[in-house]
């Protein structure tokens, strides 16, 4: 079929596909919740609980306006308690607070003494028309004083008769810091267990002026200390009556150990007292809901809003907003944490309030999808006729007998599954684990453990966690883990080949730069009784992402696959595969240079190495052979010369 009658079909709003689709690895649900769009029946696995829960909203049905009586009574209840921890006093009158800033406090371990541990002396800085104004606010490194600055300004000559080189502060590159008192250079990271995690200090605001609506900033004053240990005070006299997460950080299984490294043992540590306090007073809320599906919604909204109201959230200096935990996928160290509205108000990023407008809107979408198809670089909006909803059903059986939109759901390792019915989808279309490059689970135990006891699941939760240690994940250099994760991917392509129908595909995307994680998919798709008939990049992170640093891998590696690889195998001649790797890469590579999607020496590797995993498939080559092929090829790539591979 041609490429532009394809894509007529995909954009015709009557497109109902009659097929099964499974997704063994759904995650967040972008295949489910696709297939459903397009009329499918689905059937979605994962491990973790959390994608099964976010799944299960996502595609679910509800009647916004009866959900939205029981959104306006729980705002009705909390929300002005809520607010009340979130205001200071401007002029005499009462602001609503967008930010918090804190720093965390640094004790030297040469001279004792103790100091604010900031990259720099700025809060924002921000561009102006004509380049003369203001366009930065900088503040006194002793005082915390604001001041407004040109761009040319380096210097704050504060009241309190101290100065401040603004771009100069006590931590350096690389995690160290340098102390103001003894000049005493070290790594935070080096620093005595028993002094972790950090103090941290308030020291500005960031609010809205109750004369103008405009958002403004200043200095947190003693009457902004005194409200923060309010909620302190009111979060200890409701400790016990709270629904508080107050399990331990897992640490077996493992592949990062923070933040259990950063000093936090538990996860209530992860946020300060006023976080704490609010965030438990809104679920204890929610639980009160007694519609469950409506209950539901706002836990996955209050789940997304917890990314933002912790001790890992920053502020992006150019933009003026708070950039969440994981955004880089890790829990990484912030040396200022920003403090956002757990309410919420116009403005901010997380909120409760805009995480369950945020979930509405989902919801509408699922209920009358649409897509944009650009005509001359300009959209034009297309409304779908079925809903991204479907039925969903307890057993897997039913489903395969269905007509229409039916999913099925599981909570369930799927290195095993026999308990699909043989020969019973069409498609399977996925996003596998790349072996050691994220660690879902211990990413979606964060969330996991406030929600644990208040879903209802499809299968009991027996245990206190995500399974971490089960998760299908490389967490060392050990030769067991990388054989623990291929058997585990071949298992996982064996069932799947097996519940596939003979003319069925699978389609899965994949990246890496590292050999091993080639060795893996290759000998898996091999073993399984896989062959790749097609291969090629398609653009994963957009241009201003947070991986868009110079040789971080902006592009995925689609495999189509089909079975019969044992039965059409040819024998393996490096000649003809080199000339084969050489015209492919060098095809593929300048399309996907072309664009504006910077396809840099990461990408290429990568490419090199897919497309070698896709001719293999369709060879007659043993395992050893498929190993020496690869480092062949990683040697080979390392030196720049693909072409010659």
């Amino acid at each position: 079929m041609h490429e532009k009658t394809i894509w007529r079909q995909f954009y015709q709003p009557d497109t109902k596909l009659d097929i099964t689709v499974l997704d063994p690895f759904m995650g967040g649900g972008t295949s489910i919740v696709e297939a459903t769009k397009l009329g499918a029946r689905t059937i979605g696995v994962d491990i973790d609980p959390m994608a099964w829960f976010i799944v299960n909203k996502q595609i679910g049905e509800v009647d916004e306006a009866a959900f939205r009586e029981d959104w306006e009574a729980v705002q009705r209840d909390i929300s002005e308690r809520i607010r009340s921890y979130y205001y200071t006093q401007v002029n005499g009158k009462l602001a609503t607070v967008v930010y918090y800033f804190w720093v965390e406090v640094i004790p030297c371990e040469s001279c004792g003494h103790e100091f604010e541990g900031h990259i720099h002396f700025l809060l924002y800085s921000k561009k102006t028309n004509n380049g003369t104004g203001p366009s930065r606010l900088g503040f006194c490194h002793s005082c915390h004083k604001l001041h407004e600055l040109r761009s040319d300004e380096k210097y704050i000559d504060c009241i309190c008769g101290e100065r401040t080189e603004v771009e100069k502060g006590n931590l350096l590159r690389g995690g160290k810091y340098i102390c103001p008192n003894c000049h005493h250079e070290a790594r935070i990271s080096d620093l005595s267990p028993e002094l972790l995690p950090l103090r941290h200090r308030l020291f500005a605001i960031e609010y809205i002026d109750p004369d103008t609506g405009e958002r403004a900033y200043k200095k947190a004053d003693a009457a902004d200390q005194q409200l923060y240990e309010k909620a302190n005070k009111d979060l200890t006299h409701l400790w016990d009556k709270l629904p508080i997460p107050k399990q331990s950080i897992p640490i077996e299984g493992r592949s990062d150990l923070r933040p259990v490294s950063l000093g936090y043992k538990k996860y209530h540590e992860l946020f300060n007292r006023r976080q704490l306090l609010c965030l438990a007073l809104i679920l204890r809320r929610i639980n009160g809901v007694t519609n469950s599906t409506h209950r539901e919604l706002l836990l996955l909204a209050f789940s997304d809003s917890l990314a933002c109201n912790n001790w890992f959230c920053s502020y992006a200096f150019g933009y003026r907003k708070l950039t969440p935990l994981f955004g880089l996928h890790a829990f990484r160290r912030i040396a200022r944490p920003v403090e956002g509205n757990v309410w919420g108000t116009t403005i901010g990023r997380g909120s409760f309030t805009s995480s369950v407008e945020k979930v509405l809107r989902g919801k509408r979408f699922s209920a009358k999808p649409f897509e944009y198809i650009y005509e001359k670089e300009r959209p034009r909006r297309i409304e779908a006729r079925n809903p991204a909803q479907a039925t969903i059903v307890s057993d897997v059986n039913n489903l395969v007998r269905a007509s229409g939109q039916t999913a099925h759901l599981a909570i369930a390792d799927s290195r095993d599954l026999s308990w699909l019915p043989e020969r019973s989808v069409d498609l399977v279309l996925t996003d596998p684990p790349y072996y050691d490059n994220l660690a879902y689970s211990e990413m979606a135990d964060f969330y996991f453990v406030w929600l644990k006891d208040h879903v209802k699941w499809s299968i009991k939760q027996t245990s206190q966690h995500s399974p971490i240690s089960d998760s299908l994940f490389v967490r060392t250099t050990a030769e067991e883990e990388h054989r623990h994760y291929t058997e585990g991917l071949t298992n996982v392509f064996s069932g799947c080949r097996k519940a596939l129908k003979n003319e069925g595909i699978m389609v899965f995307t994949y990246h890496h730069v590292k050999r091993k994680a080639w060795e893996s998919l290759t000998m898996a798709l091999r073993h399984a009784d896989f062959r790749v008939t097609s291969c090629f990049p398609i653009l994963a992170e957009g241009k201003s992402g947070f991986h868009s640093d110079q040789g971080n891998l902006k592009w995925d590696i689609v495999f189509v696959c089909r079975p019969g690889a044992k039965e059409n195998a040819l024998d393996y001649r490096p000649g003809p595969a080199k000339r084969w790797l050489a015209s492919r890469l060098t095809k593929l590579g300048l399309e996907a240079g072309s664009g504006d999607g910077n396809f840099g020496g990461a990408d290429r590797k990568s490419l090199a190495f897919g497309l070698t995993v896709s001719y293999l498939t369709n060879c007659n080559v043993s395992d050893e052979k498929i190993r020496e092929i690869l480092e062949t090829l990683e040697k080979t790539s390392i030196s720049g010369g693909y072409e010659q591979t």
